[in-house]
């Protein structure tokens, strides 16, 4: 299941000598690869631009800061419980090891929830998360590339008020 992926198959463990792996680790979600609408190919867009497309913004970000996190639509859901309510919509990422490393494993949690591996890289509240790109993902996408940039951390999106 894809909560399993995240942590177990992602290299962030090696079983073979029983070690964490240090360094940097991303992680892209097939963010509507069956869905053709345009603002789903818009927001996908969006977060290919900061995640993939232009890997080092966010490595040499989080390479040279504090923050533990980065990529782009940082949401906030109020519904959630607090440390399961901020998540990277579209659940697309880069993250420290050492930050993953220190999660709690998914297997402690209810796997019948789809959503967890999407809060999961930004559940432990405390320390940064960067937003390379705020988008509302309630009205049309607008999104330029010339001025795109990942240097200030972007406010995030509220999902539900």
């Amino acid at each position: 299941n894809e909560q399993m992926t995240i942590i177990f198959r992602s290299g962030l463990f090696n079983s073979s000598s029983n070690t964490y792996v240090t360094g940097l680790v991303w992680y892209a979600h097939s963010k509507g690869a069956s869905h053709a609408e345009d603002f789903v190919v818009s927001w996908r867009g969006v977060l290919n631009y900061f995640v993939l497309d232009n890997w080092q913004l966010c490595y040499n970000l989080l390479l040279s800061t504090n923050y533990t996190t980065c990529g782009a639509v940082l949401a906030f859901d109020r519904v959630r419980k607090a440390g399961w309510n901020t998540y990277y919509a579209g659940n697309m990422w880069w993250a420290k090891c050492s930050h993953v490393n220190r999660l709690t494993r998914l297997e402690a949690f209810d796997l019948k929830d789809r959503h967890l591996a999407e809060l999961y890289v930004t559940s432990e509240p405390a320390v940064g998360h960067f937003n390379c790109h705020f988008i509302n993902l309630n009205i049309l996408i607008n999104f330029n590339k010339q001025t795109a940039n990942c240097t200030i951390n972007q406010p995030m999106f509220w999902a539900r008020w």
